[in-house]
């Protein structure tokens, strides 16, 4: 149930995304959408992870983290002034962080009771 509100929530920004873009020419708008369904997506990934943490390893979510950090550092480096240009790679940054921190500390959690 939870899933399907996810996609429908999803469909339900795509729809707006293209009317932000092409009828109030406004593509901050519309990439603010777009960062706003990819938070949406990941909840079923925290909420497996929260689960069933060994679904998740930790490694693959830390390298994205640091890519994310280097597309951020790149904005940086070519800075025009404008905030909203560092939204998706810092919400990006965050989002993988926290699926591995908490696939990291739930794994370790699980391994001191013994593997469960």
């Amino acid at each position: 149930m939870i899933d399907l509100s996810v996609k429908l929530a999803r469909t339900w920004l795509r729809a707006q995304e293209i009317f932000f873009w092409k009828f109030l020419d406004s593509a901050m708008y519309a990439n603010f959408l777009i960062l706003l369904g990819v938070i949406i997506a990941f909840y079923p990934t925290y909420r497996n992870v929260l689960k069933n943490p060994k679904s998740e390893p930790a490694l693959p979510w830390f390298l994205w983290t640091f890519a994310f950090m280097f597309g951020g550092i790149v904005v940086l480096l070519e800075w025009d002034g404008k905030y909203e240009n560092l939204a998706y790679p810092i919400s990006m940054l965050l989002m993988h962080l926290g699926v591995g921190v908490i696939s990291k500390i739930k794994n370790k959690v699980l391994t001191n009771k013994g593997g469960k």
